[in-house]
């Protein structure tokens, strides 16, 4: 992720998120508890003044960081951006169920975001993209002016169906099936809370620009969804418009 950000950084996203599970700032955009009982996502659950921060990694572009967390019977996960100079929680997922992950759990949360939402996303198929990322995730993401984007599900999966049509990428749509832009795709990390709570990292790209993605999942109904959603992006083959 080219380069670890300073100490300072990492002590502001702590700070921001320690002060989040005090309740001492607003309820975050996407803020939802998983119980493993009613295979549904519900309002956030936990009391925030009994949590503590296990961890915390900020990606290398420096406006997207995630927040291990967790309380005597819950654990999860805070997604934080950089909005206007300050830190603020996005997303909020947490879970009490007990237990370890398995190695298959592993590999079926790889296969949500690997094979179904990176295929998804590869094949600007916005119906198959639906099919994994759940009806009340988010995306949001830190604008060029470095405010607050959010994007809810339906909006979401109509800009991946119509990517190359969008006037950012409509340039580059000769370059969608360049085996350079798929080259770039790599999965970066699997970090589970809970056995049905897991953030995965990856990257995918689409000319001009290369997407970090912060993808927060959780097992609903025997299944892998993506319930929340946040990236950060660098330039890719941005000198090969047409």
């Amino acid at each position: 992720m080219h380069g670890r950000p300073d100490i300072m950084t990492e002590s502001s996203v702590r700070a921001a998120a320690e002060a989040y599970l005090a309740g001492a700032v607003p309820l975050a955009t996407v803020a939802f508890g998983i119980s493993g009982d009613d295979d549904d996502l519900n309002p956030w659950i936990p009391d925030k003044a009994d949590g503590r921060v296990v961890s915390v990694l900020v990606l290398h572009a420096g406006t997207t960081a995630v927040a291990h967390v967790k309380w005597d019977t819950y654990a999860g996960w805070l997604t934080l951006l950089l909005d206007k100079g300050a830190w603020i929680v996005i997303s909020a997922v947490t879970s009490r169920t007990v237990g370890s992950s398995t190695p298959a759990d592993m590999a079926a949360v790889v296969k949500a975001c690997w094979e179904e939402y990176c295929g998804a996303n590869r094949a600007c198929d916005g119906d198959r993209m639906a099919e994994v990322f759940h009806r009340r995730c988010r995306l949001t993401y830190t604008g060029p002016d470095g405010a607050l984007v959010i994007k809810p599900q339906d909006a979401f999966v109509q800009m991946v169906s119509e990517r190359y049509t969008m006037p950012i990428h409509a340039p580059y749509a000769h370059l969608r099936d360049d085996p350079r832009v798929a080259a770039e795709d790599s999965l970066l990390s699997v970090s589970f809370a809970a056995p049905d709570l897991c953030m995965v990292m990856l990257k995918v790209g689409h000319p001009p620009m290369l997407w970090t993605d912060v993808l927060t999942c959780a097992r609903l109904e025997e299944r892998w969804w993506i319930v929340a959603k946040s990236s950060c992006s660098e330039p890719l083959l941005a000198d090969e418009a047409k």
